[in-house]
């Protein structure tokens, strides 16, 4: 898949925050949550360049997260919590990915129909230009 230079600058501000947000989760141990930013990387690649770079955005979310919590010393009481707790960080991240496109979707097409509707409201102002320079009981052609 090839990008526009838009999109590889987005991927690369993407990939660059979520080095510095798991840097910042390794340096303030896993009793200190950022959970919540790793959302942003997420949200803006799905939404500026699309569901796929959304989606690796989510996993590498998911990775770094899971890379710092080892690094800091978090210990689970089991390998099942474990991996619940990073599947369901990864669902979450997937759910940010998936909404951002939709929603671009929905502002796109909202977009179309909104230019649509000025070219039908222009049009239906010049019929009644039209009209309206025309004297009573003269035919429209």
């Amino acid at each position: 898949m090839k990008f526009t230079g838009q999109e590889n600058r987005t991927l690369a501000e993407c990939t660059l925050m979520l080095i510095v947000l798991g840097w910042l989760d390794y340096v303030t141990g896993y009793e200190f949550g950022v959970f919540v930013f790793y959302s942003l990387p997420v949200g803006l690649a799905a939404y500026r360049v699309g569901l796929r770079s959304g989606l690796v955005m989510a996993l590498a979310s998911t990775a770094i997260w899971l890379y710092a919590d080892r690094l800091t010393g978090q210990r689970y009481s089991s390998n099942f919590m474990f991996w619940w707790n990073s599947a369901v960080r990864c669902g979450c991240f997937v759910i940010n990915a998936v909404s951002m496109v939709k929603i671009r979707q929905h502002v796109e097409a909202r977009r179309k129909l909104e230019q649509e509707l000025a070219a039908v409201r222009a049009e239906a102002e010049a019929l009644r230009r039209e009209l309206a320079s025309r004297g009573p009981g003269q035919p429209v052609p």
